[in-house]
């Protein structure tokens, strides 16, 4: 397999709002895709992109990082940019990340994310992979309404203030 930028697009993995044990959410099914194709083309790396933040809960990047060594995963395999609030912000960091390094991304998210990340790819340069998993059912809901209206919102012309909405929430400590 060629080398790549592997793009675990995050997902809230907090145990706060969780079900079930967590080698069977789907955030840390996607670590564990992650690490697979890490295994399988081991000149590429991993890449970690979040701000997120909530309050009174370690970051996002932090549990990701943890669950990653916890994988095997070697610090030096982690690249950790602490930016993007939003998987908008999450995809434009890998996309021109990818294209400074000469690595296609490869965008790993989870089955409910999806169609939206899909959606925020068209055009470009990228490989998806689906990790299936329990999701958190906040944003479970989330996922499957954002399937629908994210590309009404895109269309309207109304990403930018999507994005700044959706950032105001998350600089507030909030999901």
């Amino acid at each position: 397999m060629e080398p790549c930028l592997i793009v675990p697009l995050t997902k809230s993995p907090h145990a706060t709002g969780r079900y079930g044990p967590r080698a069977w959410q789907d955030w840390y099914r996607g670590l564990l895709k992650a690490r697979n194709i890490l295994s399988a083309s081991p000149d590429s790396c991993i890449l970690v992109i979040s701000a997120v933040h909530i309050t009174g809960e370690k970051s996002e990047e932090e549990l990701y990082v943890k669950a990653l060594e916890e994988l095997g995963v070697k610090r030096g395999k982690l690249v950790v940019i602490r930016k993007a609030q939003e998987t908008i912000e999450q995809i434009r960091i890998a996309v021109d990340m990818g294209r400074s390094l000469g690595l296609q991304p490869v965008f790993i998210s989870t089955w409910l994310h999806y169609p939206r990340v899909r959606w925020l790819c068209r055009g470009m340069q990228a490989r998806h992979v689906v990790a299936w998993g329990i999701p958190r059912p906040r944003e479970a809901i989330t996922d499957v309404v954002l399937a629908f209206l994210f590309p009404v919102i895109d269309l309207a012309g109304k990403r930018e203030w999507f994005l700044n909405r959706v950032t105001k929430r998350r600089m507030m400590g909030k999901h």
